[in-house]
């Protein structure tokens, strides 16, 4: 469970890097693609957090 949550968290965090590194270029692909990453590193880490619960 610990390294579910580490790795959707780095995830996530990645996908943040992408869209300010998409903002601060002016990339419209890497604003989309980091807007998706963003979404699926959410679901994620709100997965992750939940398992540990049950």
């Amino acid at each position: 469970m610990l390294l579910a949550r580490i790795l959707s968290t780095l995830a996530l965090l990645c996908a943040l890097a992408v869209t300010a590194l998409g903002i601060w270029l002016g990339d419209t692909w890497n604003i989309v693609l980091g807007a998706i990453l963003i979404c699926s590193g959410t679901i994620s880490v709100v997965t992750a957090w939940r398992a540990r619960r049950r």
